[in-house]
């Protein structure tokens, strides 16, 4: 459609990238025409993950668009000097772009061309970590189909799209839409699962006509699940592929967090003994250990009414009662608080609360107490929970310093003010006091793929 220089901005003083075509090369005014409604649509869009137009000029003969200047490089050029990518890196690179997606299908417009040239990878801005932003660039060929958009204007020009990439639809009558997008970006995450053009699909005409093969051998290393991902992105059909942006992105969270608990189970699985047993031994000896509590309290009680002693002032006898108080006011909140729902939250705020009244050193309900917090600042936005999570899961920590479950909520609280780097050190801290801790594994592997780590 054009050719693109790195430019220099004379007014903003920064680099662009400067898109410029010779409009009689393709035809006269409809290849103009074409161009303007190219640059228009591009400016239109404004999200991270696609990459601005700042200005569109004409000339007698020459239009042209300047865009953000990306300093990175494409994906082709990674994979190329890499090879295959880690799966967490492909997935993140495709939610991102999904994302970019969802506002472009949002604004009624398609990319028509994605591929990795198009894709460019950008270096994070946190000075200890590398994190991976990817853009979408090149929103020239992108197409409105909203009514009275004609197609006409494209098809007279040339095939939009580069062969590899393009849907079989695209292909064969030039039909456009949603889900060809989804395939282009299914056939860019085969290519970074494989380190190049996926086998299944090497030439688009064998693609449509032949078999493609089922075996998992050409993605060593990658989960079953991203592969199923892959091939329902680039299946024949539109109406087998995930239905919009949105329902990949979806798709995507949820393999990550399979993935994540796979490897959770796996690490139960291996640590030696049934898993079951184990945890059901260790109920036992807590349950065993309080009643031989109560069984002393009460004897000491009986001994002391012998020989006529009140108990009132006893510590001896008010703390197994007050432990069984505090641990029965735990165990209905947290019945509560695992229903979900709005009211049965706030009732589990009352009784921890409860809970900790009774016992002020309990610090498992304080962090329990944030956790509801937390689910009410960010589930329900209810004003004001969030410093009250805060202050209840650092309470708990003055108790316990050693309580993973608050330094778990923690980070999950820093990770919803949008405080990543602080939320990865609250979790780290959690995995170190309790390395096998699932909530916290879920969402330390899952913010390492947010910021760009997924080997973490």
């Amino acid at each position: 459609m054009g050719i693109t220089y790195k430019a220099m901005d004379t007014h903003l003083n920064c680099p662009v990238a400067l898109k410029i075509i010779n409009a009689r090369r393709l035809g006269g005014p409809k290849a103009r025409d074409r161009f303007l409604h190219e640059a228009r649509t591009a400016a239109s869009l404004r999200h991270p993950n696609i990459a601005s137009v700042f200005h569109l000029g004409l000339g007698d003969e020459d239009c042209f668009y300047a865009m953000e200047y990306i300093e990175g490089e494409t994906l082709e050029a990674r994979v190329q000097r890499e090879g295959p990518l880690p799966y967490h890196l492909a997935l993140s690179i495709v939610a991102q772009c999904a994302r970019a997606l969802c506002i472009a299908h949002a604004r009624r417009y398609v990319h028509r061309d994605i591929k990795p040239t198009n894709i460019m990878l950008v270096g994070g801005i946190h000075p200890a970590e590398e994190a991976i932003t990817a853009k979408l660039i090149d929103f020239g060929l992108a197409k409105a189909f909203a009514d009275g958009f004609g197609e006409e204007m494209v098809s007279d020009l040339y095939f939009a799209g580069t062969p590899h990439y393009a849907s079989p639809e695209q292909l064969r009558n030039g039909i456009v839409d949603v889900k060809s997008d989804i395939y282009s970006l299914g056939m860019c995450l085969g290519y970074m699962l494989a380190g190049s053009i996926p086998k299944e699909v090497l030439h688009p005409v064998r693609k449509i006509y032949g078999e493609r093969p089922n075996s998992l051998d050409a993605y060593p290393g990658v989960p079953p699940p991203v592969v199923t991902l892959f091939r329902s992105m680039i299946a024949e059909e539109p109406e087998s592929r995930p239905r919009s942006a949105e329902a990949l992105l979806e798709r995507v969270s949820k393999i990550l967090l399979e993935i994540k608990r796979g490897m959770v189970a796996e690490e139960v699985a291996h640590s030696g003994g049934n898993h079951t047993a184990s945890r059901f031994n260790k109920w036992m000896s807590v349950w065993l250990a309080l009643i031989v509590i109560v069984a002393l309290a009460a004897s000491v009680f009986a001994s002391q009414r012998r020989v006529g002693s009140g108990i009132s002032g006893s510590p001896l006898l008010q703390a197994p009662s007050v432990l069984v108080e505090a641990r029965l006011l735990y165990a209905r909140a947290t019945e509560f608080y695992q229903k979900y729902t709005k009211e049965d939250n706030q009732r589990a705020i009352e009784l921890y609360a409860k809970a900790v009244a009774v016992s002020p050193t309990y610090s498992d309900a304080y962090a329990m107490l944030a956790a509801a917090y937390h689910e009410n600042a960010c589930k329900y936005n209810v004003a004001g929970d969030v410093d009250r999570a805060i202050a209840a899961a650092q309470h708990a920590i003055a108790l316990n310093p050693e309580a993973a479950g608050a330094y778990q909520v923690l980070g999950a609280i820093r990770g919803f003010q949008g405080r990543p780097w602080d939320a990865l050190v609250e979790l780290h801290h959690a995995l170190e006091l309790d390395p096998k801790q699932p909530a916290a594994m879920c969402d330390f592997g899952l913010l390492w793929v947010c910021v760009g780590h997924p080997q973490f």
